[in-house]
């Protein structure tokens, strides 16, 4: 009894401690204009693996555990909202996106990669391509719109702040498992691309 009385003690007060961190509020307008800049990104990608073929002839490699670099440049802001665009250098022929996102009252942080604002061409080259199914796998899905990071908190005092990545819709599918030693090849997905970024005022 004086266990379960002490473990209910114990979850009670990480969930009060939760709330009360969640109900302290921010001014987000102010929080927008502090945004304003060049910010340093780094992306460490957790998801897909690699996924290996029955035959052992066409193993696509995944992201899983490398990592990309990138500046972010917030150049406007309105209300709780910022837009600015994602340039990812020499690994993209300096491909970059145009950003668009906002901050809470609670401070937390939520952009889009919503629009291509310079094409490196990785991606709509490759669809120009007779297989052209392969644009569609890693590392050239990577290039399309759609890349959201969120569950990052603004931080006013370091300048900088952690969250997760998702890029929806990059998952594919077929007859592959996912790690060796394989005993269950079948249709299966790999999922979506995500992962975890770190973002650094410069």
């Amino acid at each position: 009894m004086k266990s379960l009385i002490t473990f209910l003690f114990i979850v009670l007060a990480s969930t009060t401690y939760r709330c009360g961190k969640d109900e302290e509020t921010i001014d987000c307008i102010a929080a927008t204009d502090q945004m304003i800049g060049a910010w340093d990104v780094t992306l460490s990608y957790t998801n897909p693996g690699t996924a290996y073929s029955q035959l052992g002839l066409n193993n696509y490699e995944g992201p899983k555990g490398t990592q990309m670099n990138m500046v972010l440049e917030i150049t406007e802001t309105s209300e709780c909202g910022f837009s600015g665009t994602m340039t990812y250098g020499a690994i993209s022929n300096n491909h970059s996106f145009k950003v668009n996102g906002s901050i809470d009252k609670y401070g937390w942080v939520f952009f889009t990669e919503s629009t291509v604002s310079n094409d490196g061409g990785l991606f709509t080259d490759c669809l120009n391509q007779d297989e052209s199914w392969q644009c569609y796998r890693w590392p050239t899905n990577r290039w399309q719109t759609g890349g959201q990071y969120s569950e990052g908190r603004f931080d006013s005092n370091d300048y900088e702040w952690e969250g997760e990545f998702i890029h929806p819709a990059t998952s594919w599918s077929g007859n592959i498992c996912l790690q060796q030693p394989c005993s269950d090849f079948s249709w299966k997905s790999v999922g979506d691309i995500t992962g975890l970024y770190k973002i650094v005022k410069k």
